[in-house]
Order: structure tokens, then C-alpha cells, then sequence
């Protein structure tokens, strides 16, 4: 019989794969058909490959060094790579939003009146470029995302999951086409929830097992990070209602639930001192409602709630996490499918798969590989 962690693991790496194949689609089928195809059936048959493998072999031919090592070498990599790929090859403006943004805020033009290089304007919320302000600084933005990686990387050596565990995510990570895109572009979709990951493991394994009275400073920290983008509400609500709710820690729950509301409202603040009649017609609450429709979102957050009232294990809640996310994206994608058509929506970029990226740090993190069991 197969144990219900392995149907947990299939389903996590089948979303992952499928992620990672539709970049494959989109970028390699400009070389050609079949290249793309060639590609296509090659990834696949690695993460297939690579999970049993993870899952048969005996522990003692895995070693965490090989993560490292791995983890490493995909840094340098990368970090060589950034001085040769142009921003201006590839179509993603995230770098130039954010580049415009501070331009504007350091001119004293209200920042959210700026627009990039394809003329989008600034959509994430404004503590989104606290955290990318150094990386403006040091003019390469595609650093953010390793710093992501890196940090990830690190959390999920610590938490002395099996070595068959740990090589497998950073072999799944080193490996993938769509974080390769994402750091080469630029862009910081992987940054956003790869820092609501490592935010749910602080609460999991530092704030929440000791004193209930000292939350307001993680609610507030939480407040900044939903103050990123919209749809970090998703995951965070499914994991408070897995860890507080689900507990009947009711107090604990608003307490924490009020903090984070304090922070989120805190970094809008400035804005609304800027001008009030530039805050009311161009705010980032505004552009992102144009992402979800509201039903759509309203049922990923009643999603969200209801399933971690029935989530018993934190790798199970990364995994809803992810899976809700991905059905978010999912459905929004297909919604503009139908209105744009697949062709202008999916290989002119009339939609941003980019955002499918959203849920890969929860489905690496959520894979626990058990140790195979005796035979006889």
C-alpha cells in the first residue's frame, strides 16, 4: 500500500513539473516543434526519474554535501550568467518597474505614477521595495532572486529532514527552467513567496511553540509581508488557520491576525501623506484587484481557511499552500485564455506564466521522501 506521504510527494512534484514544462512550451518552441517536444518529454522523464530514485535507493548513497555543493555551483553560475544576459532580451519589465519606482521616489514624483519600460505600472505594495531597494542599489536585481534560493537552500538543510530529502529539492531547484528564467529576467516572483516560506517555518519552529504574549512583533513583520503582494494572503491564512485555528488558539489567532492587518497598514501610510488624490487614482490595491477576480479570490481564501482546519502536518499545509496558489493562477490563466485566446495569451505573453512560479517554493518545501520500507 502506498503511503500517504508518497501520494503527497507525487502530487507536489507532478505541479512542479507541469510549471516548469510550460516554460519549456513557450521559450524552446521558438528554436522549434520539436526541440520543445524534445525538451518537454526529457524534463519529465528527469523529475520522474529523480523522485524514484530519491525514494528507492538507500539512504547512505545520498549526502547533504552533494546539495550544497549543487546549490553552489548553481549560485556561481548564475552569478557569472547575470554580467552576459541582457535584461533588454528578455520580455519581463519587473527590473525596469523597479528600477522607474525608486527613479520617481528619489525625484519626489510620486512613485506609483512611474511606468516601465513597456509601459506597465508599479503593481506590488510598497514593502515589496523595501526589500528590493538594495538590490537597485547595487544595479543588478537578478541577485534578489538568488539570495532566495540561497536562503531556502539553507532553511531546508536545517530542518534535519533525511539527506534523499534535501538532495532532491536542491536537485529540483538547480534544475528548473522556471527559476532559471526568473533569475535571468530579472524578475522576483520566486522572491515574494519563497519569503512567506520562510516566514511560516520562523512561526512553525521558533514563534508559536513558545510564549503566546510575544506575537505582536512576528504579526507586524507578517503585516510587511503581506505588504508584497496580494496573494501572500492566501498562504499565510491557510497556515494561521492550521497553527491557531484548527487549536482553537482563538486569542492567539487575533492577536496575530490584527498585528498583520497594523503592518500591511502601516507601509501605506507614506503614500497616502504623498497625495491623497494621486493615492486614490494610482495605488497598487487597485492594479492588483485587476489580477483574480474577486469571486476567484474570495473562494482561494475561503479555500484556504477551511483546509488548514484539516491539515495535521506542516509539510501537508506547504503543500495546500501551493496547490491553492496554482489553482489560483491556474484559473485566472485559463479566464484570460478564453478572453485574449491561447495563442496572443500564451506565446505573447498577453498573460504572465510567471506567476505560476508563486507556488514552487511551497512545493519543494512541502517534499518529505520516507525511507523506503524492508522488502519481506
Amino acid at each position: 500500500m502506498i503511503r500517504s506521504q508518497t501520494w503527497k510527494n507525487i502530487l507536489s512534484i507532478a505541479l512542479f513539473s507541469f510549471v516548469n514544462m510550460l516554460f519549456i512550451l513557450k521559450y524552446a518552441s521558438r528554436i522549434g516543434t520539436a526541440p520543445a517536444l524534445a525538451l518537454l518529454c526529457a524534463y519529465a522523464l528527469f523529475c520522474a526519474i529523480a523522485s524514484v530514485l530519491a525514494a528507492r535507493l538507500p539512504e547512505r548513497r545520498f549526502k547533504r554535501g552533494f546539495g550544497l555543493a549543487c546549490a553552489a555551483a548553481f549560485t556561481i553560475s548564475f552569478l557569472v550568467a547575470l554580467r552576459f544576459i541582457k535584461v533588454d532580451v528578455i520580455m519581463n519589465d519587473r527590473w525596469s518597474v523597479i528600477n522607474e519606482f525608486f527613479d520617481h521616489l528619489f525625484r519626489g514624483i510620486y512613485p506609483y505614477l512611474a511606468q516601465s519600460n513597456q509601459a506597465n505600472q508599479p503593481g506590488p505594495f510598497p514593502f515589496y521595495f523595501v526589500v528590493v531597494f538594495p538590490f537597485y542599489l547595487i544595479k543588478e536585481i537578478g541577485v534578489v532572486s538568488l539570495f532566495a534560493f540561497l536562503a531556502l537552500f539553507a532553511v531546508l538543510a536545517r530542518q534535519g529532514a533525511p539527506a534523499r530529502t534535501l538532495v532532491l529539492q536542491t536537485a529540483l531547484l538547480v534544475t528548473s527552467p522556471a527559476l532559471a528564467y526568473e533569475i535571468a529576467a530579472r524578475s522576483t516572483v520566486f522572491v515574494n513567496m519563497t519569503l512567506v516560506v520562510l516566514y511560516m517555518y520562523w512561526l512553525e519552529k521558533k514563534v508559536l511553540p513558545g510564549a503566546r504574549r510575544r506575537l505582536w512583533l512576528p504579526a507586524i513583520l507578517g503585516g510587511f509581508l503581506l505588504s508584497t503582494r496580494a496573494v501572500t494572503a492566501i498562504p499565510l491564512a491557510c497556515y494561521l488557520s492550521y497553527s491557531l485555528l484548527r487549536r482553537k488558539e482563538l486569542f492567539a489567532y487575533a492577536k496575530l491576525a490584527a498585528g498583520m492587518a497594523a503592518g500591511f497598514c502601516i507601509t501605506f501610510v507614506p503614500l497616502m501623506f504623498w497625495g491623497w488624490h494621486a493615492f486614490t487614482q494610482k495605488n497598487p490595491l487597485l492594479l492588483q484587484s485587476c489580477f483574480s477576480p474577486l469571486p476567484l479570490t474570495a473562494a482561494a481564501m475561503v479555500a484556504a481557511v477551511t483546509g488548514g482546519l484539516f491539515v495535521r502536518r506542516f509539510e501537508t499545509c506547504l503543500l495546500l499552500c501551493g496547490g491553492i496558489v496554482f489553482a489560483v493562477v491556474a484559473v485566472a490563466t485559463i479566464l484570460f485564455g478564453l478572453e485574449f485566446g491561447w495563442q496572443k495569451g500564451f506565446y505573447e505573453s498577453k498573460f504572465d506564466i510567471s506567476y505560476f512560479i508563486f507556488c514552487v517554493p511551497f512545493l519543494v518545501a512541502s517534499l518529505r521522501i520516507p525511507e523506503p520500507r524492508p522488502e519481506g
